[in-house]
Order: structure tokens, then C-alpha cells, then sequence
């Protein structure tokens, strides 16, 4: 009973009004209060996340002048020695922990929690986030004859009606570096939202012959991209990814997700960063669980 009990509010806690205005008014309603202003990059990645679910921009347009690629990638070489540790995916390396400590001397940190990125991820989701976690990894190629599995099949992301991640290339990704592939219009509310729909707190697998007679390949947005390369996107609209057949491919991933989602953030706080703490803004504290 009390399994029954759970899973049916966790089906209520995704019912859209309930996930709207009862488990994320806090954050509405303080992202309400302190309403950013967004340039014309940040408000053309709003725009096309709220169409498609999916957007597209650079590290030089989002940040001009800072050549932040290069930075991202000198820090990376500095980490390859040892560093990397297979997880439970194992086409892929992850270069620090599932429970990194989050400190601006790592340059991925400062681009996810600068106000530029914050004011993406709340702007999209019409509320004040969380900043969950951020990770780099390697994804390694598994040949053109291998079976696709995990994140590398279509898929919804569990629990949440909206996310919001973002990936960026640390190298050139084509085909045989295994793409992100989204396919648009699937985010709850609009025309495909409830095509294979979330199965809280589950997610959903649909069969890949499923998807393909649904959504023919010339309506998929794959994100082949130049290193610097940066994907915004909701996780919970269908996608795959990480299915590299010759070359590595590598990406930092930053998720920024609603209270609802109701876990701890996956990285400690440096007690160096949480110095500073009194000068962030109200949606940085917000993002860090400061308030």
C-alpha cells in the first residue's frame, strides 16, 4: 500500500497544474520578483527552447571576446592523466566524480552559474532553478556494428514535466562522434508532448521503429557541431545521444532543474566559494540551496 500510496503522488506531483503552481511556487515566484533582462542571444535560446526544445549557440556568442574554448580545453588537457573514471556506462569516461566539489577555480563552473547561463535556464522555465550538476566526459566510439543502449536510445528523462541542460563540444562532433539528437516539439504542451509520454516517476523508451515512423529522420535536429559548440535543451522531449562509432567525443553537461525535482545537488560547495556567498545574486543563491 504504501508503494501504491508513492506512486500515485508521484503522478500527481507531474500532473502539470500540481508541478506548476503548488511544488515550484516558490521558485516562480521569486523568479516573478527578480525578472532578468535578456539580450538578443539569450532571447533567441528562449524562444526556440519554448518552440522546438531544443537551441543552439557558441561559446563565442554567448561570452564574445573571453575565448573561453580555449580555456575549457588547456583545463581539460591538465585533467586527462589518470583522471577519468569509468561509470556504469561504460563507452564513457567521466573526469571527475558524481560528487565534484564545485569551485570557480574550474572554468566549466563559472560559465554554468554565471548569470548569462541562470538567466537561460530560468527564463525557460518561467522560474527560479536549481543548478543539479555538472560533469565532463569522453565519449568513446563502440564500433558501427554495436547495439545501442542506456542514454544512447530514444528516450523522455524521468520525474520532471521540464528541464533544462547544456552541453557544450570540447572537440568537433559529426556522425561517427555520436551527436546529440533531439527531436522537436516533443516538450510537454506542445504538438508531440504527449507522444510516448513520461511514466512518473519513469521515464519512456520507445521502440526506435516507433520513433522513426513518427518523426521521419529529416525532422531530427542532430547536433553536429564545431568544438565550442553549445546545446541548450529539455531532456524531457525525445532524444538520444553518445553513440560514437569511430571518434571520441567531448562534452561538458550542466542540468539545471525545477524544486520538484526534490534531490540534492550532485557536487559539495568549497568553503572558499561559499565565502563570496554573500555577494551572489538572488538566483545564485537559489541555484546553490543558499535559500
Amino acid at each position: 500500500m504504501n508503494n501504491f500510496i508513492h506512486n500515485q503522488y508521484l503522478r500527481a506531483k507531474a500532473f502539470w497544474p500540481f508541478w506548476l503552481y503548488f511544488f515550484n511556487y516558490k521558485g516562480r515566484s521569486l523568479f516573478k520578483r527578480n525578472l532578468p533582462t535578456l539580450n538578443s542571444v539569450q532571447k533567441k535560446i528562449v524562444a526556440d527552447l519554448r518552440t522546438n526544445g531544443i537551441a543552439f549557440s557558441s561559446l563565442d556568442d554567448l561570452f564574445p571576446g573571453q575565448d573561453l574554448l580555449t580555456k575549457l580545453q588547456q583545463y581539460e588537457k591538465e585533467l586527462r592523466p589518470g583522471r577519468a573514471v569509468i561509470g556504469k556506462k561504460p563507452y564513457i569516461k567521466y573526469y571527475w566524480s558524481f560528487l565534484p566539489e564545485l569551485t570557480y577555480k574550474n572554468p566549466f563552473v563559472g560559465i554554468a552559474l554565471d548569470s548569462l547561463v541562470l538567466d537561460i535556464a530560468n527564463s525557460y522555465l518561467q522560474m527560479f532553478t536549481r543548478f543539479q550538476y555538472f560533469r565532463f566526459e569522453q565519449t568513446m566510439p563502440v564500433g558501427k556494428n554495436s547495439e545501442r543502449t542506456h542514454s544512447q536510445q530514444w528516450h523522455r528523462d524521468p520525474k520532471e514535466r521540464r528541464y533544462m541542460k547544456m552541453f557544450i563540444y570540447l572537440n568537433d562532433v559529426d556522425d561517427s562522434a555520436g551527436p546529440f539528437v533531439y527531436i522537436p516539439g516533443t516538450t510537454y504542451g506542445n504538438p508531440a508532448g504527449n507522444v510516448f509520454p513520461q511514466k512518473p516517476p519513469l521515464g519512456s523508451y520507445p521502440p526506435a521503429e516507433e520513433v522513426a515512423r513518427l518523426f521521419p529522420e529529416n525532422t531530427w535536429k542532430v547536433a553536429r557541431g564545431v568544438a565550442g559548440t553549445v546545446i541548450f535543451c529539455d531532456t524531457s522531449g525525445i532524444h538520444r545521444g553518445g553513440f560514437a562509432t569511430e571518434n571520441d567525443r567531448l562534452m561538458s553537461s550542466f542540468f539545471y532543474t525545477a524544486d520538484s525535482y526534490a534531490r540534492k545537488s550532485d557536487y559539495t560547495i568549497s568553503s572558499k566559494t561559499l565565502e563570496g556567498a554573500k555577494d551572489f545574486s538572488p538566483a545564485l543563491k537559489y541555484a546553490l540551496r543558499l535559500f
